[in-house]
């Protein structure tokens, strides 16, 4: 990669970048794997793919999960770590009692490296 950014020779590589519209069924900026080429110029995706309608609506409830996920985290709301857990594909499928048993247990198990959550 570096001798394509260097010397300008266009080299394609499989990166996770956001999607710019390479990915069309998932929201913007979610990052994605993509054969992208290298060159003088930086990154360019090259490849744009549909996903079947069922692939696309479960990888955008897995998105919505992470982004929930990340967002609990930096908010330290213990209500947003279950709400994430909930979207999950799967955690979510488990009962409501049970998943905030499980959160409880995950913030205790991890209390000293997420103190947001003290």
């Amino acid at each position: 990669m570096i001798d394509a950014f260097l010397r300008d020779r266009p080299h394609a590589f499989p990166l996770n970048l956001p999607n710019t519209g390479q990915a069309p069924d998932l929201p913007p900026d979610v990052v994605v794997e993509t054969m992208c080429v290298a060159d003088g110029k930086g990154l360019h995706p090259r490849d744009h793919a549909r996903l079947p309608y069922v692939l696309a609506e479960s990888v955008r409830r897995v998105s919505a999960a992470q982004e929930a996920t990340v967002a609990a985290a930096l908010s330290g709301d213990r209500d947003q770590v279950v709400e994430a857990m909930l979207l999950d594909p799967l955690a979510g499928r488990i009962d409501f009692d049970h998943v905030e048993k499980m959160t409880d247990e995950m913030l205790a198990a991890t209390a000293q490296w997420l103190p947001q959550f003290a």
